[in-house]
């Protein structure tokens, strides 16, 4: 027996689900054929939550969707609450990565989540979920999985593929991707299947195009939204100050160590600036930076007021929802020439892009901007006009008029008030 978080008609609940039969709902509470499988593998950066919320307040104001359902069901509790699956796993990590393990190529904990035993485990769940009701469509976020089911029109939303990270200057190969080809395969297949993959940028758009031969007709950009509330920025906000901010988890991966060389080097030039580092507890030790290590997501609105400038020089990343969130706050912003960030950090506009460790450019970006508070609030201020599509209620509105091209929606006798039901991350 296993655990897993079901969201039906705006009730969350934990129940246990036998393995031979995991999802045995009542028809009465899906509706017939007016219901919608949303999957998910965990927070997905808490975009989930967010993306679900969009997508019921979009539908409550179309008369043909607003009775439609949706029946949540998050992978990851399941995976991590079933001895069965973590033991096969286990046995799948060292016939795929065994030696990549034992000669520290490759951790145990990425390897564990890596194997194409998990991604197959994952999706026959989603694919017994998305076939135990009728459903008008299907959707998931991520490509961890494939929870397409014959004969339902399924959509997907992701913010990365694994073959866009041969453009990331850390991976090198194909063989240093951290997953097989098998894996690949079945990537690619994920994406061909789907009826549209929707994503938030347009690089991910490219590689979905061109890595894996989808046609441009299944393959939409749809955006995506910032993690905070929508911020305001103040009449007051003070441009003059020196106030830089980093805030990610990954130390490493989001380029820190190479932020704290450019800013030995920035201290000399402005002895003045100051850095705050939050949402991770590096072991710094350098004057002018501030260490405020993990905050609550709530919590994190007040250190984007107090900064006057956005730096995080990221060596690999999928998105990078931080950005958009510094946006909002009128942040001017500087970072790496990767990714999906050249989207929405226009050089010379609302910042300053470097190339991936470039300490020397990093620095030089970082005083052209310290250099001139006037540039900073004008680079501000662009911030704030160039985020606006970014938002979840927009990434809603573009998936909804690509699905009501593909979905057949039968008529109702009456109307029954969309379900407001909200996920917590797992």
């Amino acid at each position: 027996m296993f655990f897993g978080i079901l969201h039906v008609n705006g009730r969350r609940s934990k129940e246990m689900l036998p393995e031979t039969n995991i999802f045995n709902l009542p028809n009465d509470h899906l509706g017939s054929g007016r219901s919608v499988a949303f999957v998910h593998s965990g927070a997905f950066s808490h975009a989930n939550q967010s993306l679900l919320a969009a997508l019921q307040r979009q539908f409550a104001h179309d008369p043909q969707l607003r009775d439609v359902r949706f029946a949540v069901l998050d992978l990851m509790p399941i995976v991590r609450n079933s001895r069965e699956i973590l033991l096969a796993n286990l046995v799948h990590v060292y016939r795929e990565f065994g030696h990549d393990i034992l000669t520290k190529r490759k951790s145990f904990q990425r390897a564990f989540y890596a194997t194409t035993y998990l991604f197959r485990k994952r999706s026959e769940l989603a694919a017994r979920f998305v076939a135990s009701a009728p459903r008008l469509f299907s959707m998931q976020t991520q490509s961890l999985f494939d929870a397409s089911t014959p004969g339902v029109p399924h959509f997907l939303y992701t913010d990365h593929t694994m073959l866009a990270n041969l453009h990331y200057p850390d991976v090198q190969s194909r063989q240093t991707l951290g997953v097989s080809e098998k894996w690949l395969r079945m990537e690619r297949s994920l994406y061909n299947k789907a009826t549209a993959n929707f994503t938030m940028s347009l690089n991910i758009s490219r590689s979905i195009s061109e890595d894996y031969g989808c046609t441009p007709a299944q393959v939409v950009l749809a955006l995506a939204g910032g993690n905070v509330a929508e911020a305001v920025v103040p009449h007051h906000k003070d441009y003059t100050k020196k106030n830089i901010l980093f805030v990610g988890m990954d130390w490493a991966r989001k380029g820190g160590p190479q932020l704290v060389e450019a800013f030995r080097r920035v201290r000399r030039q402005h002895p003045d600036a100051q850095l705050t580092v939050v949402g991770c507890s590096p072991p710094v030790n350098l004057p002018g930076c501030r260490v405020v290590g993990h905050v609550p997501k709530a919590e994190v609105a007040k250190y984007y007021d107090e900064a006057t400038l956005f730096c995080m020089p990221t060596r690999l990343e999928p998105f990078g929802f931080v950005f958009l969130e510094a946006m909002q706050h009128g942040l001017p912003l500087v970072a790496t020439n990767i990714g999906a960030i050249p989207d929405f950090l226009h050089h010379g506009r609302n910042g300053y892009l470097s190339e991936p460790n470039d300490v020397d450019g990093l620095a030089n970006a970082l005083c052209r901007l310290l250099d001139d508070p006037q540039k900073r609030q004008q680079f501000g201020q662009q911030s704030v006009q160039m985020v606006q599509p970014y938002n979840w209620d927009n990434v809603a509105r573009i998936m909804t008029e690509t699905i009501q091209q593909h979905i057949v929606v039968a008529p109702t006798a009456h109307t029954i008030p969309v379900a407001q039901e909200m996920m917590q991350p797992a």
